[in-house]
């Protein structure tokens, strides 16, 4: 399983959306890498032309739901 999670630069650290706002930006589970990462381009093209998140967000494919003891992975 992988998971697609959008993660938000805020105040000089990246955060999973799923500590962020729960109720709209929680990582997405695939059943395969192929699944998420064709889901990780669109919604990454779509960030990026969104008002405001220009390098402010990124979606990642995952081996692992995040945590709030897990790290961040390094961009």
């Amino acid at each position: 399983m992988h998971w697609l999670v959008i993660y938000f630069y805020i105040q000089g650290s990246w955060i999973a959306g799923d500590f962020v706002r729960p109720d709209g930006w929680s990582s997405i589970a695939y059943d395969t890498k192929q699944q998420c990462v064709e889901k990780m381009y669109m919604a990454n093209e779509n960030l990026q032309n969104t008002e405001g998140l220009q390098n402010k967000a990124i979606a990642i494919c995952q081996e692992y739901k995040p945590g709030p003891f897990t790290a961040t992975p390094k961009f």
